[in-house]
Order: C-alpha cells, then sequence, then structure tokens
C-alpha cells in the first residue's frame, strides 16, 4: 500500500481503537468536524507535548489521550479523514500498545507533508499519563527521513 494511503488508513484505525475512558468524554474530545467541506478529526483536551521535529520544536497543547487495555494514543491537531485538502493541516498522533514501553506508531502532518514511522521507541510513567519518545519518521511520498522525540502529558 502506498505510504500515501496509509496515513488515512492509519489514522483511521486510530480513533477507532483507542477507546476513551469514558462514554461523554468520546463525545467531546476528539471530535469529528469539516475542514473546507472535507472530514476530519478535531483533538482537544488537556494533554500537552513537548517535540522536537528535525531542528524544530513544537509546543503542543490542547491534545487528547485516550487509553484502553489494548493500548494507548495521543494527538493533537486536525486529522483528515478524506480527501481533497490541497494542504493537510499540522498534527501530531502516537498509537503504543498496552505496555508500558516498546515501539509505537507515529504520524506527523507538517507544513503540509504527511510522515510516518512504526519504530518509535516509546515509555508511558505516571500511570501512563505521561511519557517520553524518540525515533524516526519518514516522508509519505519520499525517502526523507525526520529525527523525531518528545514528552508528554495527559
Amino acid at each position: 500500500m502506498h505510504m500515501r494511503l496509509l496515513v488515512p488508513t492509519v489514522l483511521a484505525a486510530l480513533a477507532a481503537t483507542a477507546a476513551p475512558a469514558s462514554a461523554q468524554r468520546a463525545a467531546t474530545c476528539p471530535h469529528p468536524g469539516t475542514l473546507d467541506g472535507v472530514s476530519v478529526l478535531i483533538e482537544c483536551g488537556t494533554a500537552k507535548a513537548s517535540v522536537t521535529f528535525g531542528a524544530t520544536h513544537l509546543a503542543l497543547k490542547n491534545g487528547t489521550c485516550l487509553k484502553s487495555s489494548q493500548n494507548f494514543s495521543f494527538g493533537f491537531g486536525t486529522i483528515v479523514a478524506g480527501t481533497g485538502l490541497k494542504r493537510p493541516p499540522d498534527s501530531f498522533q502516537l498509537l503504543a500498545g498496552a505496555g508500558s514501553s516498546g515501539t509505537a506508531t507515529v504520524m506527523v502532518s507538517r507544513l503540509g507533508k504527511n510522515y510516518i514511522g512504526d519504530t518509535i521507541a516509546y515509555k508511558l510513567t505516571h500511570k501512563r499519563t505521561a511519557g517520553t519518545f524518540s525515533g524516526t519518521v519518514t516522508w509519505a511520498l519520499g525517502n526523507t527521513k525526520v529525527a523525531v522525540r518528545g514528552s508528554f502529558t495527559c
């Protein structure tokens, strides 16, 4: 499967598998919306992250953390669920298994380009409400690799 098609597929799986702690929270964060007539998923909540993406530092806020017995995820920004936008909005997503450490998948949209990495090392702390991650993501339409690392709190 081409990387350009893989990113929306993985994002849809992320939204479907990362069950929130309560039904009330699911109704508000993340929530569906539209951007220029295209369906999107809008992340919101109390999560914060400090991310180094290549040489750029990103201070992310208003993110969503979702935990279940099967996995853990956190996300920031607006995720495109459909096609039709010329330039995807900036977003950052991490999807990990149920363990307190291991490898995760990270998806980043930055300045109109999509990146994905599926061997990002992560470690969860504070009863799965904080953690760190590091690894490399690859541009979905080429071979450009970008180092990514950071920390987050839910």
